[in-house]
């Protein structure tokens, strides 16, 4: 697990406009799970570009400055991860 406090105050800011804290945090020692942070925050971002280019990939992908098959498999990487923690 990863201190909160040390994470750079980029992440931290942009994942605080969509999360509470609550939602970052591992309940039995209060520290940050990197992992689940870091795709929460992606997959904000992304959703946030997909809304702003009307779901558009290959504009949102340009957008976020990676090819549109990245974008694709990331959604699927998201999409996995997600259902994952679901079951």
């Amino acid at each position: 697990m990863v201190d909160p406090d040390l994470l750079p105050a980029e992440m931290l800011d942009y994942h605080h406009q969509r999360h509470t804290k609550q939602d970052i945090q591992d309940h039995s020692t209060g520290s940050l799970s990197i992992d689940t942070l870091l795709m929460k925050t992606e997959m904000q971002l992304i959703e946030d570009v997909l809304k702003q280019t009307k779901g558009n990939k290959t504009m949102a992908a340009r957008k976020l400055g990676i090819s549109r098959y990245s974008l694709t498999r990331r959604l699927k990487k998201i999409q996995k991860k997600t259902h994952r923690q679901e079951t």
